[in-house]
């Protein structure tokens, strides 16, 4: 269920999450944008990076309806999300 294309430095986030326990609960494409490539985990993330990987940005959304953080790379973005 791992996407093949998911960006690499997100790739090296989720192996992470998976190592700790957490699992993917979806994969979408096209949002936010035509192209784009979510990950939503099924938990909120376990394992926060100290030090963001190169090309990766992270927002804190807060939102328990939807998820907590936020980490994207590329263009058009790849998104993890938990």
């Amino acid at each position: 269920m791992i996407p093949p294309d998911l960006h690499p430095a997100l790739r090296l986030l989720l192996d992470v999450e998976l190592a700790a326990g957490n699992a993917i609960r979806e994969v979408g494409r096209d949002f936010p944008v035509p192209g784009s490539l979510v990950v939503q985990l099924r938990e909120p993330f376990r394992q926060k990076p100290v030090v963001l990987p190169d090309g990766v940005t992270h927002l804190a959304v807060n939102d328990p309806h939807w998820w907590m953080d936020e980490y994207r790379a590329g263009d058009p973005p790849h998104l993890l999300v938990g």
